[in-house]
């Protein structure tokens, strides 16, 4: 064996193990919130590839590729299966909760719940929409009942750039000793339907969002500075989302039973303040 060869090992070594020990933590976390939501066909593969990723002899490693290679082949094949338990507990959930209020609930099913917020935040990062997701998730962590957001991502929306186009263009007619103009609050909000093109992703972000603004004077120009606030929290008389279709599966988010949680006290509801400057 050549020396290049030699010192690619400790590097193989190191990457195999990092692969195995992420594959067990992954997989043990997902056993725990399909044993706790009882969801049993993802629970069953869910256990076997953690002790599959369990990192003991990472020399071994190409033994357990065909156990880990079948199981998630399995697991594909059988999405429609998980996802329709998953669907099924949701409705045994949503109706438990219904009957007996947030204090129905275990503690099986509150982490199971609680999970599925994490599930929907990170869900929400990977289609792209990193806001909605970062609301979501600090949703989970007790924190101020304010949080401040420093970015102007509101103003991708065309309908919060024209909410404020009438203060921005109305600072023309001040005159010169005018230092400060605030405008008054505006709310702007999105119904379902709406939630579409450019919006989408500020929509559901932002909805409803209330803009205050606030106009100095500077040399040559004006700057406003923009503070924009919403809810987040959830709402117990919000419809289900329905997200999608797949043959025939209705695949829903019911936010009655994230109410509960918030109810239970796992979910902390706070006031999102958007915060950016325009220069004009």
């Amino acid at each position: 064996m050549n020396q290049n060869n030699l010192s690619q090992l400790p590097i193989k070594s190191w990457l195999i193990s990092l692969g195995m020990t992420s594959g067990f933590t992954i997989f043990t976390i997902i056993s725990l919130w399909s044993i706790a939501a009882q969801v049993i066909s993802l629970a069953i593969p869910a256990l076997i590839l953690t002790g599959v990723f369990f990192p003991i002899k990472i020399h071994q490693w190409h033994h357990r590729i065909k156990i880990i290679v079948i199981l998630l082949v399995s697991s594909l094949i059988l999405w429609y299966a998980i996802l329709s338990e998953i669907m099924l507990r949701q409705q045994h959930l949503a109706a438990k909760l219904q009957a007996g209020g947030a204090t129905a609930l275990n503690f099986p099913n509150k982490v199971a719940i609680y999970g599925g917020n994490i599930v929907m935040a990170a869900g929400g990062y990977l289609l792209g929409m990193p806001e909605v997701a970062q609301e979501t998730l600090l949703l989970g962590f007790p924190g101020e009942k304010i949080r401040r957001f420093d970015s102007d991502f509101a103003m991708q929306s065309p309908r919060v750039r024209a909410g404020l186009e009438p203060f921005i263009n109305s600072l023309a007619n001040y005159p010169p000793e005018t230092q400060v103009v605030e405008m008054p609050a505006t709310v702007i909000d999105w119904s379902h339907g709406e939630y579409v093109g450019d919006d989408r992703r500020v929509a559901l972000a932002l909805n409803a969002f209330t803009i205050t603004a606030k106009a100095y004077r500077e040399p040559q120009r004006w700057r406003i500075e923009c503070r924009g606030t919403v809810a987040i929290k959830y709402d117990p008389n919000q419809q289900p989302t329905r997200l999608l279709n797949l043959l025939g599966l209705e695949i829903v988010i019911d936010q009655s039973l994230y109410w509960g949680l918030q109810e239970a006290g796992w979910l902390h509801p706070y006031t999102a303040a958007w915060h950016w400057t325009i220069y004009k």
